[in-house]
């Protein structure tokens, strides 16, 4: 399956799913083909993972970084609703210490963090690095205004 994704084969993964592929298999990277698919910013391929009612949407890798983790940080909202939807958890913690909500902050993606807020990611949450989602947005629309100045 992993090379149906690399290949951007929907039609195929879609065949796979409905065969009964195990979606949630991992590579050497504890990587998902959701998790792959979401990494490759393919709309369409989650979607056709998402048909398997077994798939975990809260799938972690090594790092324990997952899909909705993934899509923040592309700032793919409209993969966020289908894992949100799906019931993706909105305040899971990667590594560093980090939610989704933090990192589509840093993705500078306001579709996302409204839709993470309205299914009630924390808004407090502080990462290892000391940072919350509001001083993330902050610290960034700062940057952006001494880059204006420069």
């Amino acid at each position: 399956m992993f090379k149906c994704i690399v290949k951007e084969d929907v039609p195929m993964v879609k065949l796979l799913v409905q065969g009964g592929f195990d979606v949630n298999i991992v590579d050497d990277r504890g990587w998902s083909p959701l998790l792959h698919a979401v990494d490759m910013d393919n709309y369409e391929m989650v979607k056709a993972i998402l048909i398997s009612d077994k798939c975990d949407v809260n799938i972690k890798d090594t790092a324990n970084l997952r899909p909705l983790h993934m899509a923040a940080m592309h700032a793919n909202s409209k993969i966020a609703s289908q894992l949100v939807r799906r019931g993706a958890k909105v305040d899971v913690v990667q590594i560093r210490g980090w939610t989704p909500l933090i990192l589509t902050c840093r993705a500078n993606c306001v579709q996302t963090t409204r839709l993470l807020l309205l299914n009630g990611a924390n808004p407090n949450h502080t990462g290892l690095n000391g940072h919350t989602p509001l001083s993330t947005a902050l610290n960034l629309a700062l940057v952006k205004k001494f880059q204006k100045c420069c």
